[in-house]
């Protein structure tokens, strides 16, 4: 991650490894990836949608209820593709 990206170039490892354990710690405990010794895995199929309310776009795990992460409204709509 740090050789790709150049945010994190000068970034301290420790740092960054322990914002990584936490997302994916809290991943795991709402059952959207799995976590095994040497990989994460996801547990399902992950939508991207779009709150009716405040329009925040939401990556939502089929694992977890539909609910949008900013306004915890639970009218999403499945947000539209680019058009080409």
């Amino acid at each position: 991650m740090i050789d790709t990206y150049l945010r994190y170039r000068n970034a301290d490892l420790d740092q960054i490894l322990v914002l990584l354990n936490s997302a994916i710690e809290n991943l795991v405990s709402r059952n959207v990836v799995k976590h095994n010794k040497d990989s994460v895995e996801s547990t399902g199929k992950i939508s991207r949608m779009q709150c009716a309310r405040c329009l925040y776009i939401s990556y939502v795990s089929e694992n977890e209820p539909e609910a949008c992460f900013r306004c915890h409204d639970s009218e999403l709509h499945i947000f539209p593709k680019k058009k080409e």
